[in-house]
Order: C-alpha cells, then sequence, then structure tokens
C-alpha cells in the first residue's frame, strides 16, 4: 500500500523546516517522473540532510515534492515502501 492521501510538501526548505523536528516517520521524495528516494527516521532531520546534498543520487534527480506518514513502526513501512514503489536512488532489496 502506498503512503495515505494526504497533500504533497514542496522539497525545499520552506516545506520542511515547519515539519516538527524528532517526529519519526517514513517519507518519500519524488518528481514528475518517478519515486526517487524513501526513507525512514527522524523525518525533519533526514530532509535537511537531504537537502544539504547528503545524497548525490537524490540531488541529481531533483525531487520536487515529498510525503510522510507518523509511523512507531517506521523501519517495517520504508521496507513495504521501497518494495512496492522501487525508488531510483534505494538500493533494491535482496530477494
Amino acid at each position: 500500500m502506498p503512503f495515505a492521501a494526504q497533500d504533497p510538501k514542496e522539497y525545499k526548505r520552506s516545506g520542511v523546516m515547519p515539519l516538527q523536528d524528532g517526529e519519526m516517520g517514513v517519507y518519500g521524495l519524488y518528481n514528475a517522473n518517478e519515486w526517487v528516494y524513501v526513507g525512514s527516521g527522524n523525518i525533519r532531520g533526514r530532509l535537511i540532510g537531504h537537502l544539504n546534498r547528503d545524497n548525490n543520487c537524490i540531488g541529481f534527480q531533483n525531487p520536487t515534492e515529498f510525503v510522510f506518514e507518523i509511523t512507531n513502526d517506521y523501519e517495517a513501512r520504508e521496507i513495504v515502501l521501497r518494495t512496492e514503489l522501487t525508488p531510483h536512488c534505494n538500493p533494491q532489496q535482496a530477494e
């Protein structure tokens, strides 16, 4: 099951900074053509890291929007979403 229906946020500092620091969950970055990356952990912290170019692949794919889910089971949820969405910048899961 993909991310729950929601209003996407613009993937730039003004879209990320309003998020509460320390909220744990899973997030997805995408552009008009594809899912770029699915990650988990401290959502705001991780997104700021990506905006600071901590992952070259993400930067080269130019994501424009992001969505997220707050969840305690974020590691398992990330695996499900990565398998379903096959984002460009995530390593493929071993079968």
